[in-house]
């Protein structure tokens, strides 16, 4: 009888959690982004609120998730999430964030999908928003005025590999030494606020506990490609 009515009061914790709470969240989070899409005019302020907010909704979601996950008797577990929907979640976060920058191009994943561990979700979305985020800043309108992106990614076996494109603008030499010296440079991932290739770069080998994952980035023939490599031995759950 004692373990029924613990089971059906965390149950009853679990519901509130993942409705009323969240619903109260997420309603405040939206007033504050209509308030702010309503109120400041366009420019580099309103887009990046919005893309703060944007990225600070996704964060909550997930924390509340996991947070559900603690009230369990039987079962306590934080969530692993599938790879794919965190992918596409991160990616259209992003992508609507930067109003001012359209795009109709998506995330194209090839390959089975898997689950990635809870401890991990986090750090990879991390990754995913830096890089797309890197893309949007430092790309250029075709002639249609939309943005054109490659956004390739494929599961195999033992490892996820990305290939990113984007067109720029930037001077080739110039843009592919500010590239090297962030690469290279170990206090950059402090330097440039938490976010960026050098944090990416961080959060690749150090909070996914792989060595092995990379990044590398160029620019050539007025594109900046970048390309990411995360191994599954740990990753994948």
């Amino acid at each position: 009888w004692l373990w029924e009515k613990t089971e059906a009061s965390l149950k009853s914790i679990r519901q509130y959690i993942d409705q009323d709470f969240a619903e109260k969240i997420f309603s405040s989070i939206s007033l504050l982004e209509n308030t702010i899409k309503d109120n400041l005019p366009d420019g580099l302020a309103r887009a990046g609120m919005l893309s703060q907010i944007r990225s600070a909704t996704e964060a909550i979601s997930l924390k509340i998730q996991k947070v559900s996950k603690w009230f369990y008797v039987s079962h306590p577990k934080l969530e692993d999430v599938d790879f794919k929907v965190i992918s596409h979640q991160v990616y259209n976060a992003v992508k609507y964030s930067y109003t001012n920058s359209k795009t109709d191009d998506q995330l194209c994943i090839r390959g089975e999908t898997f689950k990635i561990k809870s401890v991990y979700v986090m750090h990879y979305a991390d990754i995913l928003r830096n890089v797309i985020s890197n893309m949007f800043n430092h790309s250029v309108d075709a002639q249609d005025g939309k943005r054109h992106f490659v956004l390739d990614v494929v599961i195999g076996l033992d490892k996820v590999c990305f290939n990113f494109i984007n067109d720029t603008s930037q001077d080739m030499d110039e843009l592919n030494s500010i590239i090297q010296h962030k690469l290279s440079d170990v206090t950059s991932a402090l330097g440039e606020g938490g976010s960026g290739i050098a944090k990416v770069k961080k959060i690749l080998k150090s909070d996914l506990n792989c060595t092995m994952n990379t990044i590398e980035m160029k620019a050539e023939n007025g594109m900046c490609i970048t390309n990411v490599t995360i191994y599954l031995d740990k990753f994948k759950a």
